[in-house]
């Protein structure tokens, strides 16, 4: 397996500390993927190379799950923006609340609304900070990507490398055992009612480091 075990150490059980637990997950990741050959097997056992480019972002209309400590490290990405960038990032990620609050994963995936975080030029705002769910997607078939985007309940099958997926489910397990392991109340929480909770209510980190469950609502629904 291209994707190792990653080890972190948790000094003060605070949002820096899921910020560092995170990332060491996400390293982890991008580790494995250089270490992949550019050719990947896909499910049917053809070999194909990554179609996606810059700006294509035919799944960035899907529901993302990601884990407490994804959550601050994307929040801390988007803190750290310009002001212009923020306010307008924010503004979108309020804008989308209604949208996608109470729905199920397969309603989101019908709805296909695009994430809040994409640019006019179709790239991700804050690419640095994407969760592990953003950076395993890969599609070897940009035609499907596309057909699947415009029709998703026509149940068109977009060819993902296996290697890829399997490595974000290891990675996933990982970083949600050491987000436990560290005293927070964490799980799956969906990207943007998750997002929405850390504009509105920034004690929401402390309440989750002294056992609350303070991301309750933003708990991804199956």
């Amino acid at each position: 397996m291209p994707y190792q075990p990653f080890r972190v150490t948790v000094h003060s059980r605070d949002q820096a500390d899921l910020i560092h637990i995170a990332s060491g997950a996400h390293r982890a990741m991008e580790e494995g993927m250089d270490r992949m050959p550019k050719n990947l097997a896909l499910p049917d056992g053809t070999i194909a190379p990554v179609a996606c480019r810059l700006g294509c972002h035919h799944c960035c209309t899907q529901q993302v799950s990601l884990t407490l400590g994804e959550i601050a490290l994307v929040a801390g990405h988007l803190a750290a923006q310009d002001d212009e960038t923020r306010r307008r990032l924010a503004a979108a990620i309020r804008a989308a609340l209604p949208r996608a609050a109470g729905r199920t994963l397969s309603q989101r995936k019908l709805d296909r609304m695009p994430c809040p975080l994409l640019g006019g030029d179709g790239a991700c705002g804050l690419y640095a900070a994407r969760p592990l769910a953003c950076r395993a997607y890969l599609s070897a078939d940009l035609d499907a990507c596309r057909a699947d985007a415009e029709a998703p309940d026509a149940g068109v099958a977009v060819p993902q490398p296996v290697a890829a997926k399997r490595g974000q489910i290891q990675l996933m397990l990982q970083l949600l055992q050491r987000e436990a392991a560290a005293g927070f109340q964490g799980g799956e929480f969906e990207l943007i009612q998750a997002l929405n909770l850390v504009l509105d209510d920034d004690t929401a980190f402390t309440r989750a480091r002294q056992g609350q469950d303070a991301f309750a609502a933003a708990r991804v629904r199956a």
